[in-house]
């Protein structure tokens, strides 16, 4: 699996879809906090297990 992994990544070099040493953006940071926050709000019992 790792072999794979690191093979598509290699090509994704050669083919310049991907630059060594940059991350990747993260697109869906905005719509998991959220989903956080209206999980706290809709139940406050998880409110309060997390705060443990």
């Amino acid at each position: 699996m790792l072999l794979i992994r690191v093979g598509q990544t290699i090509r994704d070099y050669l083919n310049g879809e991907k630059t060594p040493g940059q991350r990747r953006q993260a697109s869906d940071a905005f719509s998991f906090l959220d989903h956080c926050r209206q999980r706290l709000t809709d139940d406050f019992s998880v409110m309060f297990s997390v705060l443990k």
